[in-house]
């Protein structure tokens, strides 16, 4: 975690970022002390979900104790069998949502950790710190500025249990003689809730400034890809010898698409590759970031690239040294369609008169999930009211197994609840959220995987909803993320007429109630959801939850 403005991360694409300078990086690194200890797995206590108290110091240093308290969640993620991993925190303040990310690698050669940070809003990449374990405490060191002073930080993780564990981030500006608390954080792991990145609000959507907006430049490359590489093996030789590899590329959403992680695996004669490569975006330039690092790396390259798509293509340039000469590194992705894409690197030691291509990446989509209903195919009606699938087969006249289609992907949510529920209570609290939907059983159900930032912290809850294709209705039930082990009673109806309303009996405070749901809207990118509850069998209703969704492209 990191102090200021929650944590970051990272992300990103493809075999794409790997430059020819990561490799020589490594060849000339000086060797450092290396301890016998191997610590690969010291971060395996991180896995998971956390709920977190946060305490920020506001002016550490200073001498003044005046903080501010947040409350979240971090979902930590594992990469290369742990040898790897990738932390997304989400947290709620007096100054509003916060989001970030961090990147650990571990230095087999060193027996280190690297941990990187990266500032949603700020789009930059904070100095790494860099430690170890030793007798169950973890402690990573780097150097920074901290109002215009050149200070240490250091960075502590303690009283590692099962269950829990303690963060605490510290100042020096004396050497290290004395340490100064910054951001303080208390874990505990939430059990219930998904080990799965969920769509983020974008704070920066709604925002006035002229120039264009490429936060989601790169949302085509989301998901699973066939990848064939061409490599050039000595770059700035005058070689010509090449090798060819095959792998397969995994790219993850951070952010709402405002960042990304890859995840490329390849090999062929020469050899096996393996890399994750980081990719954010600036809304203050409105430029991506790309940065990589491999496992024998261990730690995100010290310049990242830096560029923007124009016209259907993306470049992205950084300045690097290899083999004791510094040249520019330009790498370009283009030719973008569904199912398929190519990228280039290339070299030059004459200031980009002339450029040498030495890496060539085709991609190929590998399908995955079921078809969206943007992608559903086509359906026509015969003679005798059947409804014919593109697909093959024939459904009955009056199914409604599509119903929650209109569902499916990200949304952001605004929330207006009662503050008390059957107690002629009228003051509203509204809050924000995220929500994604997800078909399962082959499209007999689905899921709503949501996160909702109350303003005394943030907490997830999901809706498993099922269609019943012989009494043609839906039941849902809903999982709240603070009680795992009790469902819901299912509320259970169809729409008709392009309203859905759904019904259950239940208690409230151990009186029996009716409860309502109601979907509106649905042919909108902005649908509408609202609960209700009544205690006189359904002659009146009092409404106590809305929900008002909208669209994440």
């Amino acid at each position: 975690m990191k102090t200021g403005t929650c944590i970051l991360t990272f992300v990103v694409l493809v075999l794409s970022s790997l430059p020819q300078s990561a490799r020589a990086q490594e060849a000339t690194q000086p060797k450092p002390n290396v301890s016998s200890r191997e610590g690969q797995h010291d971060f395996d206590f991180n896995f998971g979900v956390w709920k977190t108290h946060i305490k920020r110091v506001l002016e550490p240093l200073s001498g003044s104790n005046k903080s501010i308290e947040l409350n979240g969640l971090v979902t930590t993620h594992k990469i290369w069998d742990g040898r790897a991993q990738w932390e997304e925190i989400e947290a709620d303040g007096p100054n509003g949502h916060c989001q970030g990310v961090t990147l650990f690698l571990y230095n087999p050669q060193a027996h280190q950790w690297n941990q990187s940070f990266i500032n949603s809003k700020i789009g930059e990449l904070s100095p790494p710190l860099v430690g170890e374990f030793k007798d169950g405490r973890g402690e990573l060191f780097s150097q920074d500025t901290f109002n215009g002073r050149s200070v240490l930080v250091r960075a502590v993780w303690s009283n590692i249990e099962p269950d829990s564990h303690h963060f605490e981030e510290s100042y020096s500006d004396d050497g290290g003689k004395t340490w100064a608390p910054a951001f303080i954080a208390e874990l505990a792991r939430e059990k219930s809730a998904p080990v799965a990145s969920t769509p983020t609000t974008n704070s920066d959507a709604n925002q006035t400034d002229k120039a264009r907006d490429g936060a989601h430049d790169f949302d085509f490359d989301f998901g699973t890809w066939k990848t064939h590489s061409s490599r050039m093996l000595h770059p700035l030789t005058g070689s010509k010898d090449w090798a060819e590899m095959d792998g397969v590329t995994v790219v993850k959403k951070v952010w709402g698409g405002r960042a990304n992680l890859a995840e490329y695996k390849a090999e062929g004669p020469a050899g096996q590759v393996e890399l994750m490569a980081l990719r954010w975006y600036n809304p203050t330039t409105h430029q991506w970031n790309i940065d990589f690092a491999t496992p024998k790396s261990s730690a995100l390259g010290n310049t990242p690239g830096v560029g923007e798509f124009k016209n259907g293509r993306g470049d992205f340039y950084d300045q690097e040294s290899i083999n004791g000469k510094t040249i520019l590194v330009r790498f370009s992705i283009w030719g973008l369609t569904p199912d398929r894409a190519q990228s280039e690197q290339a070299f030059s030691d004459d200031g980009g008169k002339t450029w040498e291509t030495n890496w060539v990446n085709k991609y190929t989509r590998i399908p995955s999930d079921p078809p969206t209903s943007s992608q559903r195919p086509s359906q026509e009606k015969s003679e005798v009211g059947e409804v014919h699938d593109s697909r093959g087969g024939t459904v009955s006249a009056g199914d409604s197994r599509h119903d929650f289609d209109f569902f499916m992907g990200n949304w952001r949510v605004h929330h207006r609840r009662l503050k008390e529920r059957l107690a002629n209570n009228h003051e509203w609290v509204e809050f924000e959220g995220t929500c994604t939907g997800q078909k399962i059983l082959g499209g007999l159900g689905n899921i709503g995987d949501c996160v909702l930032d109350l303003p005394g912290g943030a907490y997830r809850g999901v809706a498993l909803r099922a269609y019943d294709p012989e009494k043609k209705q839906w039941s849902i039930w809903w999982l709240d993320g603070r009680s795992p082990g009790q469902v819901d009673v299912p509320a259970v109806g169809r729409f008709e007429n392009g309203v859905g309303r759904f019904y259950a009996d239940d208690t409230f405070k151990g009186k029996p109630i009716r409860v309502r749901y109601l979907w509106t809207r649905v042919t909108s990118n902005t649908p509408h959801w609202e609960q209700a509850f009544s205690v006189d069998a359904g002659e009146t209703w009092e409404t106590n939850w809305t929900w008002d969704f909208t669209k994440v492209p």
